[in-house]
């Protein structure tokens, strides 16, 4: 009966101490659990997207950086001093570098002026005379016709007026026979254009003995429609403006005088010096008195 019992009590003594060991904590154990972080009731936990990430996103601002900006000295240019000058034949001054621009004043021989500026290549100079109407500030005049104290080659070049649209034109007349040495002809040239004319040459043949004056005139008489009286100037007349009169003359003939013959001439006159320019030319036939 012992063993029995003894067996029934050592069953009962495992359960016991099976239950006992449920409840027992590990000394210096820590306690582990599966379920999760242990809260306290009532607490709601805030989870990673309830709670964003704090990020600060500063914005660079770039540095504003001060810069000297150096002043800019005025540079040291030196304007040419107009030069005074005088006038050595009469000229007309007029608003353009041409004869075809308006008349402004009729300057006379030593009248002074100031040269202010020049044109791009025709040999006009803008100026500015003493007697000068009020209320004009210059006007161009040829600069052939001054004596200038100084050099106009730095002075500023001038861009001037449109050029009037005005055609060279002239009549010529046949007006005596003249003597220098051997007999020539003078005619009258009457400029009806609205352009001055600064040159010009003739050519006159005798129908009757063929003979020709084709040699070429002395550059004083060539450029310019001075008046002549037997080998003298009379009248010295370097430009012809429009509505102006002047002269020009041929060669001499050599094989006797043309009195009472018919003659041709060939008249070519142009607005610059040395045939240059605009030129118009003319046939006169005329019986030599």
């Amino acid at each position: 009966m012992y063993p029995k019992y003894f067996r029934l009590m050592c069953a009962m003594s495992a359960v016991l101490l099976a239950m006992m060991a449920c409840n027992i904590n590990v000394p210096g154990g820590a306690a582990t659990s599966t379920s999760g972080p242990t809260t306290e009731i009532g607490k709601d936990v805030p989870t990673a997207t309830d709670t964003p990430l704090a990020t600060d996103t500063a914005t660079l601002e770039p540095a504003l950086t001060t810069t000297e900006t150096p002043t800019l000295e005025p540079s040291e240019t030196s304007t040419p001093e107009p030069p005074a000058a005088s006038l050595i034949k009469e000229s007309n001054c007029r608003v353009g570098p041409g004869g075809g621009y308006d008349l402004v004043v009729t300057l006379k021989k030593g009248d002074k002026v100031v040269v202010l500026g020049r044109d791009l290549g025709a040999g006009f100079v803008f100026v500015k005379p003493v007697n000068l109407p009020e209320g004009t500030e210059g006007c161009w005049v040829l600069l052939t016709g001054l004596e200038v104290d100084g050099d106009v080659t730095p002075l500023p070049a001038f861009t001037p007026a449109p050029s009037p649209t005005i055609a060279p034109s002239f009549i010529a007349a046949y007006k005596s026979i003249d003597n220098c040495h051997a007999p020539y002809i003078r005619f009258t040239i009457r400029n009806t254009g609205g352009v001055n004319f600064r040159s010009g040459f003739v050519i006159v043949t005798n129908l009757k003995t063929q003979e020709v004056t084709d040699e070429p005139l002395d550059p004083e008489l060539e450029n310019g429609f001075a008046l002549t009286g037997g080998c003298n100037f009379i009248k010295d007349i370097a430009i012809l403006g429009p509505g102006q009169t002047g002269y020009m003359q041929s060669t001499a003939f050599t094989e006797g005088k043309p009195n009472q013959q018919k003659m041709r001439a060939v008249f070519k006159v142009c607005t610059e010096q040395f045939l240059k320019g605009a030129c118009v030319t003319q046939v006169l036939s005329f019986t030599a008195k």
